[in-house]
């Protein structure tokens, strides 16, 4: 089944220091809630011994699928979401996080990120691919769902630009937070953090550069429609 909508939830770890620590994002137990194209909603997460738990199959790794429904709202909140390319599927959610828990080098975050690595892999591909003299249109879709991180391989960023510009990661875009979508609460709408090694000068070029290319395609969108 594939995954149209991922999101970056979180909640405090279990037990009493697990509360009081709970503020530091770093010492929080991260996973996925997904949305499959059939409006199914599943958490992906990664724990020791998850697999072994009541109602897994035996074989079962330390990543597991379970339903959103059974998330405590109290406890879990929506981080982030994840710009979904399309085409991977749960069973690639699951792989991407990984087999077996390390503390130290496979945990819970690291399945998180090399998730949003994955996407962000299919997005590169598939933008890579595009030709925006022949489908301007394509082109300005992916561009306006992608947001300004899209500057940094963009096949229309004049050469030399994209070096200034800061890297494709997680984090460089600036899509707004959505409803909440379990408990239909809405969450406050806030731009994803920027990535530490980056400046206000870069963030400010990538903006810039992102509105250059929406404009130049909405030129080329246009004279299609003029030319047809």
């Amino acid at each position: 089944m594939q995954v149209v909508k991922a999101e970056v939830v979180s909640r405090p770890l279990e037990g009493r220091l697990g509360e009081l620590i709970a503020g530091l994002q770093k010492f929080r137990h991260q996973g996925l809630r997904i949305i499959t194209e059939d409006g199914t909603q599943l958490l992906v997460e990664k724990g020791p011994r998850y697999g072994a738990r009541e109602g897994f199959e035996p074989d079962a790794g330390d990543t597991v699928v379970v339903d959103a429904s059974t998330m405590d709202m109290g406890r879990w909140r929506v981080d982030r979401e994840i710009p979904v390319k399309g085409g991977r599927t749960v069973e690639d959610y699951v792989t991407a996080g990984g087999r077996t828990y390390n503390l130290f080098c496979s945990n819970c975050q690291h399945a998180v990120k090399r998730n949003e690595k994955a996407e962000l892999k299919s997005w590169e591909m598939s933008l890579q691919k595009l030709n925006p003299e022949e489908d301007p249109i394509k082109t300005l879709t992916l561009v306006l769902q992608y947001g300004p991180s899209f500057a940094a391989i963009s096949p229309m960023t004049p050469p030399g630009i994209e070096a200034g510009l800061p890297a494709l990661q997680p984090g460089n875009s600036t899509i707004a937070v959505p409803q909440a979508l379990v408990t239909g609460q809405r969450v406050e709408n806030q731009a994803l953090v920027p990535p530490k090694n980056g400046s206000t000068n870069t963030a400010v070029l990538a903006h810039i550069m992102y509105l250059f290319i929406v404009a130049r395609l909405l030129v080329l969108v246009a004279n299609l429609k003029l030319c047809s």
